[in-house]
């Protein structure tokens, strides 16, 4: 197929973004992840023991194998964790009259990654895979994982108010270099009593009880220095999560005050965007861990006069509750600030990723963010991408086939370029985009 030859049906079209997502060239950033450069040593997570007992695949395991609680199950090692998940979704099982298999995504990521690896997802016991992660070298490996998903670099969530991560971070230790730093403050935004007395303790800072306006400008220059100073690579957005209940319009939360009297104007100062996730509810079932985690529905209308009132700065917005995707799209068809960004936790599922990428295509084109693998263990960086550029093929193919059937000419080049469009990392941030279109576009008249 040449480049400039015309692709008028779905197949054609299909076939070509094949080629394209297959082209070693074409390479993805993942724009947000917890994952930390193999120099971290203790922080990193990779292996079938961590991939086991990641709480994607644990919470399935206990909803399913009642005859396990959880007060039972975190009393093993993590290694007879892993067997009994291994045992109940993978291995064949004695009998079949009780037959489940990984057919949920968090599961199936599992078979997509040991195959794609080498290793059997069919086998009876965990000992080739452990074998094989037992014996490979972390560093060689990340190449490795970056390699086969196409991902040129990985943005990870860096708090400094967790200590474990603070002390890799003051170690000053050079970075692999595909991997690069989003500031996380939900620390600072949500808990700003007990984050004040962390930031005395680590950092001693002067900070009064309140809000005065000494703390604020000491507040604002800690978060510049972490967005700019040299404890973290290139910084390039800051992150929070946010409680469904989280009070967007009420001027005496003190939340909010830290919110936009500190955060949003460090982000001003600095350049850098805000990517906001609203809606989780922590800790539901504590007993749970990581998968006691709920969700809720935040207050739109709200939310929408809060985003209002901050033009200033590019606000990126990933809600948890799916049916707010809806809002949040209709919100950015009328604040061009805002922009809806990927999906995370429970709307990280193929069906909803379908859902969700024809909304954005068709309601905003190419002004949103489509996908971030939101991996904690390496290996998930590699099933997750290959997850979804096969759900892509299928989204971008459907919707690019009713752009030729309108009369509009496509050809490979054109299906490339458009490509890398939708996931230019230049749209983070405002002024990276604005010098991108000026060596596009000729610059708007002056009226």
């Amino acid at each position: 197929m040449s480049n400039s030859e015309r692709l008028v049906d779905g197949s054609e079209i299909q076939n070509a973004l094949n080629e394209i997502l297959r082209d070693p060239e074409c390479k993805f950033w993942d724009i947000h992840t917890h994952l930390f450069p193999p120099q971290a040593k203790a922080l990193v997570r990779f292996g079938i023991d961590e991939l086991l007992n990641y709480h994607y695949s644990y919470r399935q395991f206990l909803g399913f194998r009642r005859d396990t609680t959880p007060d039972q199950f975190w009393k093993m090692p993590i290694e007879k964790r892993s067997d009994l998940v291994w045992e109940t979704y993978f291995a064949k099982p004695k009998s079949t009259a009780v037959h489940p298999m990984p057919v949920s995504e968090g599961l199936r990521a599992i078979s997509t990654i040991l195959s794609g690896l080498g290793l059997d997802p069919n086998a009876p016991n965990l000992d080739e895979a452990r074998s094989f992660f037992a014996q490979v070298d972390v560093c060689d490996y990340h190449n490795q994982i970056l390699e086969s998903s196409a991902v040129s670099r990985v943005i990870g969530t860096n708090n400094p108010f967790d200590e474990t991560e603070l002390d890799f971070y003051r170690s000053k230790t050079q970075w692999h270099p595909n991997f690069s730093a989003a500031l996380r403050l939900d620390d600072l935004v949500l808990h700003p009593e007990s984050a004040f007395q962390y930031i005395r303790d680590h950092f001693d800072l002067p900070l009064a009880d309140g809000l005065c306006d000494s703390t604020v400008s000491l507040l604002r220059k800690f978060c510049v220095e972490w967005i700019q100073g040299d404890y973290l690579p290139e910084v390039y957005y800051v992150g929070i999560s946010f409680p469904p209940d989280f009070q967007w319009l009420d001027s005496s939360d003190a939340r909010l005050q830290v919110l936009e009297k500190v955060v949003i104007p460090a982000c001003v100062e600095t350049g850098k965007s805000l990517f906001l996730m609203p809606e989780p509810v922590r800790g539901l079932e504590p007993v749970m861990k990581n998968a006691g985690d709920y969700v809720g529905k935040m207050n739109s209308v709200d939310f929408g006069r809060f985003c209002q009132r901050h033009p200033e700065v590019d606000l990126w917005v990933s809600p948890l509750n799916f049916s707010s995707q809806f809002e949040v799209s209709v919100l950015s068809c009328v604040l061009p600030h805002v922009k809806p960004w990927s999906t995370w936790w429970y709307c990280h599922q193929p069906s909803l990723t379908h859902n969700i990428s024809d909304l954005r295509l068709e309601m905003h084109g190419e002004n949103s963010w489509l996908f971030n693998s939101d991996a904690r263990v390496l290996e998930h960086l590699y099933s997750k991408w290959v997850h979804f550029k096969q759900e892509f093929e299928v989204i971008a193919a459907r919707q690019l086939s009713r752009v030729a059937e309108s009369g509009y000419h496509l050809d490979k080049e054109s299906v490339s370029n458009w490509v890398k469009t939708l996931f230019d990392p230049r749209k983070i941030n405002r002024e990276s985009w604005e010098s991108a279109l000026k060596n596009s576009f000729c610059p708007p008249s002056s009226v």
